[in-house]
């Protein structure tokens, strides 16, 4: 079976819907309900609450294709990628799962059937081996007596002192659902004599294909098994690994997809050599580093953001081992969206933007990146007995922001070991001096300076008359500074500036007057002291002079009201959900808010309705909103809302809306509801086991979200030129009927592919019992030339076969030479013939090679002057031979 991989994926779908399983989408890779992943790396991810019971299954078997990657932690292929054939960052996850309903038996017969049926992916049985948990005996007698298979195919693997750190048995993480599991490998070697210590250790010679876990413990952090409620499977195979076994390939760089796209970057970066390991690791971080921007992630020191900046450092320093000495990713980011749509079900944001981000991180690494790989090698060349220092790697890293895993990679192809125990010294030194440096600021020694608490007047005030009495620039204290756009700390005697507090943000604004205008970009408070965070814009700031804070009050107001709307949501959320909800944090700024509470189950999309409707019939009746300075004991006699792990003073403030909501808060409001206009719920997710998140929209951005929606709406409405009332079943029609007419379309490319061959066959040439095709099309799929290619192939024994295609006044070429022939004329030799008649380029390797050029004049004498050339090579060769 040689097929696609868009074929193999459909094959694979195909298969399983055909066991009444439902074919369902795979999860963003962005996890949503899971702090304890940064991206999705299996398809199991988004049932994990199914297979620990906290929720019911919507079907009790799913197929899904699940776009996954394993950058770090548990599962981490990244330092695999480039030095093994069949490792990727991102790869597809084919996967099929049980929930409560088939178990062992019928889990493994389906994978077998799948595997060596001749309807489906027809590998040889002898080729394929298994291993097993070593206490599994249901498990191995069904391999045995139900599957057939020879006690040299099946490997039980050693059990630990723990059964769930044997190889054998599944786990998600330190906790979390698992189970014994069965892992089928593929012999990619010609020997029939299974060597069982080399399945032990994944290598190109047995590759694991496939994984079916039994879920059924739940591991607790304790280092317990729990036995589930129900048992489930899980199995996940790697798309791009079967698809490299099925195209005969013996590496995942060799399949359709990467062939096209390492080609492609080879050729617009001048690169001859199409096997080097640097260009299998631009290809695999390029696709990933697109699927990761495109899920919302932008390059940054931390979590997902720092694995995207990892990724693309890693390429731009093995394009620098290539010779590519300038920018050069996001020239290949429209190629390989176009390909990553073409082989996947993709859905990439604009080319533009993604290119615009990797843009300016190229910009700004390539200078860290040539400068340090000029230092690191010139300390590499003075060191001695093979190590290097933990002072140097320390001052390139800290002094010149040389990442570390780079010093690492490439002091690990030289074979330099790294001094750690200094480095981390040398890190832990100046950990403890930063935060000496931030003693002031963070411990609240503020006594040190003689510091006054700060008089706060901005629940009145949008505006004052004050004096400064402290400048900060860093950590020192400072009498003037007149340097602009220096950040610097301003504390005033009296501020109209809230400061960050209660999931409210800190208020921005500017304070002034005739000698200097500063603008305050956030406000913090430290104990007692309101902190003003900003920049001076012109003039010369002095302590005691006197100045007017004035805040945005435009912003002030909206953050005000986007707080009493929380206050209103968080009432409406008890009365909807029928119980006392614990708030467990809250964001509050001028756009949205958003509100984390406790809450053991998922809200429904009807209760979020009711919880609209309440917060906005409150906001219509116009309610008075009051706040009062009572007793902590006061308030709680009022059945005030507070939080339960907070501190209280004796006095405390009480916000009250009308008898709606009563609540402990000292942040800014709105006087009446009406004020907020309109509330709009946008997102309802759980972050986190039984902790709900809703965000929210007030005033002009809820109208906005609403009428993007209703504008989305009116265009397909006007599109499909129906009634609102029956867009719904148009949509399903259409869906329905697109994938009638792909089908047919399908089927027609497969007869024309076949007529197509039919008639080049007839003209071509028996040149010394050597086929030689030479034929030109007009095809605007470039596709049907790689399948009219394949297919006469395999209608011919010894060939060359030379393609031509024409598109736009300018032509195409591909050249497959068979096996037996590239010892007297490679594909490569023909290419170059050829592009040097046409004024192009091209490359490949001995069997296979593409190029393209501009439309010869004289097409008939172009193809007589290539088979002459072909012919007087053929022919010396042969003289030479005998």
């Amino acid at each position: 079976m040689k097929k696609s991989i868009n074929e193999i994926r459909k094959t694979f779908l195909e298969f399983f819907e055909k066991k009444n399983h439902k074919i369902i989408p795979g999860s963003s890779i962005i996890p949503k309900n899971d702090s304890s992943l940064l991206f999705t790396n299996a398809g199991m991810n988004q049932f994990k609450d199914v297979f620990l019971g906290k929720k019911e299954p919507i079907f009790p078997r799913v197929a899904t294709v699940q776009n996954c990657l394993r950058t770090g932690g548990k599962h981490n292929d990244l330092n695999n990628v480039g030095y093994t054939s069949y490792h990727n960052t991102f790869f597809e996850m084919l996967g099929n799962f049980s929930f409560r309903d088939y178990f062992k038996e019928d889990a493994i017969i389906y994978a077998w059937e799948l595997l060596t049926s001749s309807k489906w992916f027809n590998l040889p049985e002898e080729k394929l081996l298994v291993t097993i948990h070593s206490s599994d005996k249901e498990t191995y007698n069904i391999w045995k007596n139900i599957i057939g298979l020879s006690e040299n195919q099946i490997i039980p693997l050693k059990k630990e002192k723990e059964i769930f750190l044997s190889e054998n048995f599944w786990k998600m993480g330190n906790s979390g659902p698992c189970g014994p599991c069965t892992e089928i490998f593929f012999n990619n070697t010609q020997n029939k004599e299974h060597q069982n210590k080399d399945i032990l250790v994944e290598n190109n010679n047995y590759l694991e294909i496939w994984n079916i876990v039994f879920i059924q413990y739940n591991l607790q952090s304790d280092g317990s098994l729990i036995d589930l409620p129900y048992k489930s499977v899980d199995t996940g195979m790697g798309l791009e690994r079967i698809t490299s076994i099925l195209q005969r390939k013996k590496s995942n760089y060799k399949i359709d997809l990467f062939q096209k796209l390492i080609f492609y970057i080879a050729n617009q970066n001048n690169i001859k050599d199409l096997e080097n390991k640097s260009l299998h690791i631009i290809a695999d971080h390029i696709r990933t580093c697109i699927y990761i921007i495109s899920s919302g992630v932008i390059p940054s020191n931390e979590g997902k953001g720092y694995i995207l900046r990892r990724l693309i450092r890693r390429a731009l320093r093995h394009g620098l081992k290539l010779g590519i000495k300038e920018k050069f990713l996001y020239k290949i980011v429209p190629y390989t969206i176009k390909l990553i749509k073409k082989f996947s079900n993709g859905n990439m944001k604009k080319k533009e933007e993604i290119g615009k981000i990797l843009k300016l991180e190229e910009d700004q690494f390539l200078k860290i990146l040539k400068k340090g790989i000029i230092l690191l090698h010139e300390n590499i060349k003075k060191i001695k007995k093979n190590i290097l220092p933990g002072k140097i790697i320390f001052s390139l890293h800290d002094t010149f922001g040389f990442p570390i895993d780079l010093i690492e990679e490439i002091c690990k192809e030289k074979k330099i070991i790294l001094d750690y125990q200094k480095f981390n010294q040398l890190m832990e030194a100046q950990k403890i001096q930063s935060k000496k440096s931030k003693k002031f600021f963070f411990e609240k020694n503020y006594q040190t300076f003689k510091i006054k608490p700060t008089i706060f007047l901005g629940y009145q005030e949008k505006k004052i008359k004050t004096t400064i009495t402290n400048i900060f620039l860093k950590e020192n204290s400072i009498k003037k500074i007149q340097t602009l756009n220096k950040k610097i700390i301003l504390i005033l005697k009296e501020t109209p500036f809230y400061s960050e507090s209660g999931g409210q943000i800190g208020d921005t604004g500017k304070i002034y007057n005739k000698n200097f205008s500063f603008l305050v970009e956030d406000t913090k408070k430290n104990g007692l002291v309101t902190m003003h965070f900003g920049r001076l814009i012109s003039g010369e700031i002095k302590i005691n002079a006197n100045v007017t804070a004035e805040i945005d009050f435009k912003k002030r107001k909206l953050i005000a009201i986007n707080h009493s709307a929380t206050h209103l949501l968080h009432s409406s959320l008890n009365i909807v959900l029928n119980q006392k909800i614990l708030q467990k944090g809250s964001l509050v700024n001028e756009k949205y808010l958003r509100f984390d509470f406790l809450y053991p189950n998922s809200i429904s999309q009807e209760e979020i309705k009711k919880i609209e409707k309440i917060v906005n019939y409150k906001i219509w009746e116009n309610l008075n909103i009051n706040c009062e300075i009572i007793s902590f004991k006061e308030a709680k006699e009022k059945n005030a809302i507070f939080l339960k792990n907070k501190q209280y003073t004796e006095k405390v403030r009480l916000l009250s809306i009308d008898n709606f909501s009563h609540e402990l808060c000292g942040g800014t409001h709105a006087r009446r509801t009406g004020e907020i206009g309109i509330f709009k719920i946008i997102s309802n997710n759980s972050i986190s086991a039984n902790v709900c998140r809703i965000e929210a929209l007030t005033r002009k951005e809820a109208l906005l979200s609403i009428q993007k929606k209703e504008s989305i709406f009116n265009k397909i409405k006007k599109n499909l030129k129906e009634e609102e009332t029956k867009i719904v079943k148009k949509i399903n029609f259409l869906l329905e009927k697109n994938s009638y007419l792909k089908l047919i379309y399908k089927k027609y490319e497969k007869y024309k592919i076949k007529e197509t061959t039919k008639k080049i066959l007839k003209e071509s040439f028996l040149i010394k019992k050597t086929n030689l095709v030479i034929y030109h099309l007009n095809e605007k799929k470039s596709n049907f030339l790689n399948c009219l290619i394949n297919n006469l192939k395999n209608n011919l024994n010894s060939f060359i076969i030379i393609l031509t295609n024409e598109t736009n006044k300018k032509i195409s070429v591909l050249v497959s030479v068979s096996k037996e022939l590239i010892t007297k004329i490679t594909a490569v030799e023909i290419i170059n013939f050829i592009t040097k008649e046409i004024n192009g380029k091209g490359g490949g390797n001995k069997e296979n090679a593409q190029g393209g050029g501009i439309k010869p004049k004289n097409n008939n004498f172009f193809i007589k002057k290539s088979k002459k050339w072909i012919l007087s090579i053929l022919e010396s060769k042969i003289k030479k031979h005998k």
